[in-house]
Order: structure tokens, then C-alpha cells, then sequence
């Protein structure tokens, strides 16, 4: 009788050890904002994008559906120091203006110039057979098209833009320049209608595009970052699965496959579907996570590229136990000015609502929040983009579900 007392104690003090803990990240978690507030719907998130810090501390983001146009809209997350809140406030709603010529379905994330300026993608609308826009929303809250895709005779210049918005000193953070070229890839368009990566360049008052490489056939690229060489390194995952290369010599680009990802599940142990966007490290090496895939449980990996070997490898397999640390990543990896690596998994937890998670450099990954399963998620569920760091311990991320159905954006304090 004494023993099973001592096991019924032990069983609750483990219990209260876990209800603990999941306070303590309780406290670490605050929704900024929840989409689509009740009776109006007009805030829909939708979207895998990141969020953007100012240096105020202001957070600037898109989402691809705003509930009255289904366009999307780009908004502002300010921070109210004298009454300590945070207030969502909508900057611009696409297809404002007759047949959506300034665009709608914003596709990435917006970058931010010295000067304080935005810049960002939409996936179609514009004045050419809805194939996107290069668009800027200024400082005095002006919007405007600086570029319309598929301008030329049978879409070479691209169609449909769907990568991140990469330039000279965008992988260490630095704010982009006003002047120097910007990059990215499409999902159409192009000499094989398999999409491009091209060049957006200022010249006076507009801009010029160029696309500089045709990828093949329904190739259809995720997206690309600048590999510090002078060259580019970006995944497929349509009718093909590759991490490749592009690099140029004597003013032509050419495509190396640096590693062919598995297309026939479920024997996937190198990843399936490589999802959001790649990290170059500090050290040289490229991150990435593929959704799908692992050698035990199909549930997506995290994996490392090193361009010095030409070695891949696969440095964690999600949903190795009963998937606490997360499953089906849809977003990449970033790097804090320390060195530590963060990320989401869209699936998984103790409750299947997802995980934001600290990885290691030598591949440990620790869970530090679990969100809530659907039905009451205060603080939403399933997230979709990255976490970005503030420089102080914080993370910030969205959610594509929540309380009202469509997402939250949160703030993570450190665990540190």
C-alpha cells in the first residue's frame, strides 16, 4: 500500500512538473496580433512569409488573402511604448486600383532600404495576364509599380515571382542599399516556361528586369540565396527535386545539381519537398529543411550543404518520438548574431499544433514553445513562416491558424 502511494506521488509531482513547464513557456509566448478578428474577417493570414523588424522595433509583414478582396494587404505591427501594446494597422490593400493592376497575392516577404522604404512581390496581378509585380511602399505611405513581369513577348522575363528578395548583405542583415541590384526567382515564364532567376535594377526613376537564367521545364524554382562567391544556391521541388548552383562565367550562368532529393516516397531518407528558404552560415555552410521525407517517419529533416566538400547531410530527422520535436518544417532556418539557428515546424508537439525550435550546431534541436491544438488557440497554431530574432533574445514569428481560424503574430521571449 506504501508503494503505490509512493508511485501515485510520484505520478503527480511529475505531472505538476510538466504543468510547470508548460507555464513557464506559457509566459515566455505573447500574441502581438490575431488575424481576422470576429465579425469582420478582413485580416486573413495566409501566407508563409517572415516578418520584418524596423529598427524602431516595428514589425511590417503581407498577407496573401485580406477577407474583402482576397488580394492581401501589407500592414504594420507598431509598438506603443506609452500605453505598452501592440496595434496592427493596415498599410496598403492590393488590386486597389481596376483589374488589379498594382497587383495582388503578395508572395514573399518585404525588405527594407536605408532609408526606410519597403520593397516586395506579388505573385500575380499587374498589367501583363496577372504575372506579378516588383512594387515598392515608401516611407511618406506611398505604393507604387516599379515593375510588371511578363512584359515581353511570351513571358522570358519571368511570370508569377514567388522567391525572397535577396541583394548584396541581405544574408548578414544589413538593409539594402536603394541602388544595387535586387534578385529572385519566378515559377513561370521564362525560355522554358519553368521559371527564372533575374535581376531588378534601378536606372533613374524605373527599373529594369533581367532574366539572366531559364530553369527547365516545370521546374518551377522555391526560391535562391547568394552564396558569397558571386553565384546563387536555391532548391526545386516540382518535377524535380534538386539543391543546386548557379554560377557565371564569361557572362553566361550555368546550373550544377549539387543534390538530387528523393521523388518516390517513402524511401525519402534525404528529405522530400525542400520548403522555404535556404541559410548561409556563418561558417560557409548551407541550411535548408525539406517538409517531407526521413528515414523512420516521413515527416521532413533539417539538412547541411557543405560547398567546401560538396558534402549533404542530414542533421535532424523530425518526429523521431512521438513527434515532440515537431514535424513537416515548411520554413528555413535562421542565425542570430550568437550563432544559434531557429525554426518552426508547422506540425507536431505534444498537442500536433507545431513547435518553434533552437538547433544546434552540431544538430541538437530543442523544443522552445508548443502551440495548442486547434479549437482553443489563444496563441494560434500550425506556423507556417520563420522566426525572426530582434538582436535581444526575442523571436517573432506568425501562424496560419488560430482563435478565429487564421493566424497570430507572436512574440517569443529567450530561453536563455
Amino acid at each position: 500500500m506504501a508503494s503505490r502511494f509512493r508511485d501515485v506521488a510520484l505520478i503527480l509531482a511529475c505531472l505538476l512538473l510538466a504543468v510547470a513547464g508548460q507555464a513557464d513557456a506559457a509566459d515566455k509566448m505573447q500574441v502581438l496580433h490575431k488575424f481576422c478578428r470576429k465579425g469582420t474577417c478582413r485580416q486573413l493570414f495566409d501566407s508563409g512569409t517572415p516578418l520584418l523588424i524596423d529598427k524602431s522595433g516595428d514589425l511590417f509583414g503581407v498577407t496573401s488573402n485580406d477577407g474583402k478582396s482576397q488580394a492581401g494587404t501589407i500592414f504594420k505591427i507598431h509598438h506603443d511604448g506609452v500605453h505598452k501594446r501592440w496595434q496592427y494597422i493596415v498599410l496598403y490593400r492590393f488590386c486597389s486600383q481596376d483589374n488589379c493592376a498594382d497587383g495582388f497575392d503578395p508572395s514573399t516577404g518585404l525588405i527594407e532600404d536605408t532609408a526606410g522604404n519597403l520593397y516586395g512581390l506579388t505573385r500575380q496581378g499587374g498589367l501583363h495576364k496577372s504575372a506579378g509585380v516588383f512594387f515598392e511602399y515608401t516611407v511618406d505611405q506611398q505604393y507604387r509599380v516599379l515593375y510588371n513581369f511578363c512584359s515581353s513577348s511570351g513571358c522570358t522575363d519571368g511570370s508569377n515571382p514567388s522567391g525572397a528578395l535577396i541583394y548584396s548583405g541581405s544574408a548578414n542583415g544589413s538593409l539594402y542599399d536603394g541602388v544595387s541590384p535586387l534578385y529572385s526567382t519566378s515559377v513561370s515564364g521564362g525560355a522554358n516556361n519553368g521559371g527564372t532567376a533575374f535581376e531588378l535594377s534601378p536606372s533613374g526613376e524605373s527599373w529594369t528586369e533581367d532574366a539572366f537564367y531559364s530553369f527547365c521545364v516545370a521546374c518551377s524554382p522555391v526560391g535562391m540565396i547568394m552564396d558569397g562567391q558571386g553565384g546563387f544556391v536555391g532548391t526545386i521541388s516540382s518535377g524535380v527535386q534538386w539543391l543546386f548552383a548557379l554560377s557565371s562565367s564569361g557572362g553566361a550562368w550555368t546550373m550544377n545539381i549539387l543534390h538530387t532529393f528523393c521523388t518516390v516516397p517513402p524511401n525519402c531518407a534525404d528529405g522530400l519537398n525542400p520548403r522555404g528558404q535556404l541559410l548561409l552560415t556563418s561558417a560557409g555552410d548551407i541550411l535548408g529543411a525539406t517538409e517531407a521525407g526521413g528515414d523512420t517517419r516521413n515527416n521532413g529533416l533539417l539538412f547541411r550543404f557543405t560547398p567546401s566538400t560538396g558534402t549533404y547531410q542530414v542533421i535532424h530527422e523530425f518526429c523521431l518520438t512521438d513527434c515532440q520535436d515537431g514535424a513537416n518544417p515548411s520554413a528555413g532556418l535562421v542565425q542570430d548574431a550568437s550563432g544559434n539557428f531557429f525554426g518552426t515546424a508547422s506540425h507536431g508537439g505534444s498537442t500536433d499544433g507545431g513547435i518553434v525550435y533552437e538547433l544546434t550546431a552540431g544538430g541538437e534541436l530543442t523544443s522552445l514553445f508548443q502551440f495548442c491544438p486547434r479549437g482553443t488557440c489563444k496563441n494560434g497554431y500550425y506556423p507556417g513562416g520563420p522566426v525572426v530574432p530582434d538582436g535581444v533574445g526575442n523571436l517573432y514569428g506568425t501562424t496560419t491558424h488560430g482563435a478565429w481560424g487564421f493566424g497570430t503574430a507572436f512574440k517569443l521571449g529567450s530561453s536563455k
